[in-house]
C-alpha cells in the first residue's frame, strides 16, 4: 500500500515537472516570437527611416547642384575647413586642401576683400554675430584665374560658454551676376554721359542762337 502511494506521488510530481517544462518551455517560444515581431517591428521601422533619411539626402544634394553650391564647415577648436558636397562650376574654382585654415584660405581671396572678409568671418568665430554673408574675388594661383564668389554661414554648435564650436556655410560662385551688374553700371554711365553730352549741347545751341 505504502509502495502504491509512493508510486502515485512520483507519478503526479513527475506530471507537474513535466507540464511545468511544457508551459515553461511555451512561454519561452511565445515570448520569442513576441520578441522577434516587435525586434521586426522595430527593424522595419528603422528601415524606413534610413530610406526617408537616403531619399532627404539625394533630394538635398539634387538642390545643391541645381544651384551650383558648395557646402563646407569650420571646426573653432582646430581652426579648419572641411569642403562637402562642392557643386560649384568652373575649372578654375579654387578648393582648399582638408583642415585648411582661415588664414590659409583669406590668401586666395582678392587683397583688396581680404580686410573685410577677416573681419566678418571673425566676428562669427568669435560669437559676435550669428551669421556670416560676403562677397569677395577669389584668385586661384594655381591656374592664373580669378572669379567671384558670395558664402553665407550660420553657427550649428556651442560650447557650455555660449562659444561658437562648429559652423556651417555655403560657397557659390556668382560671375554672371558681378558681369551683370558691370553692365548695369556701365550702361548707367553711358546714360549720364550721353545726358550731359545733350545738355552741353542744348546750352551752347542756345548761346549760338542767342548771339546777333
Amino acid at each position: 500500500m505504502v509502495n502504491l502511494l509512493l508510486a502515485n506521488s512520483q507519478s503526479n510530481v513527475f506530471v507537474l515537472v513535466f507540464w511545468m517544462i511544457a508551459v515553461g518551455v511555451a512561454l519561452f517560444f511565445v515570448g520569442t516570437i513576441f520578441f522577434q515581431r516587435k525586434k521586426g517591428k522595430q527593424l522595419k521601422e528603422e528601415l524606413q527611416q534610413l530610406d526617408k533619411i537616403k531619399q532627404n539626402n539625394t533630394e538635398y544634394e539634387f538642390v545643391l547642384k541645381a544651384m551650383k553650391i558648395a557646402v563646407w564647415r569650420y571646426d573653432a577648436r582646430t581652426q579648419s575647413f572641411t569642403y562637402e558636397n562642392d557643386f560649384r562650376e568652373g575649372v578654375n574654382t579654387y578648393v582648399p586642401d582638408d583642415n585648411e585654415t582661415f588664414s590659409q584660405t583669406l590668401t586666395a581671396i582678392s587683397p583688396s576683400d581680404v580686410a573685410r572678409v577677416n573681419k566678418s568671418f571673425g566676428d562669427i568665430v568669435e560669437g559676435r554675430t550669428d551669421f556670416y554673408h560676403e562677397e569677395y574675388q577669389v584668385n586661384n594661383l594655381s591656374v592664373g584665374a580669378s572669379y567671384w564668389e558670395e558664402s553665407y554661414a550660420t553657427i550649428v554648435e556651442r560650447d557650455e560658454n555660449g562659444m561658437p564650436l562648429k559652423i556651417v556655410g555655403t560657397s557659390q560662385r556668382i560671375d554672371e551676376r558681378k558681369e551683370l551688374e558691370a553692365s548695369l553700371v556701365a550702361a548707367r554711365n553711358k546714360a549720364e554721359e550721353s545726358d550731359r553730352l545733350k545738355t552741353a549741347f542744348l546750352a551752347n545751341m542756345g548761346h549760338e542762337i542767342g548771339r546777333p
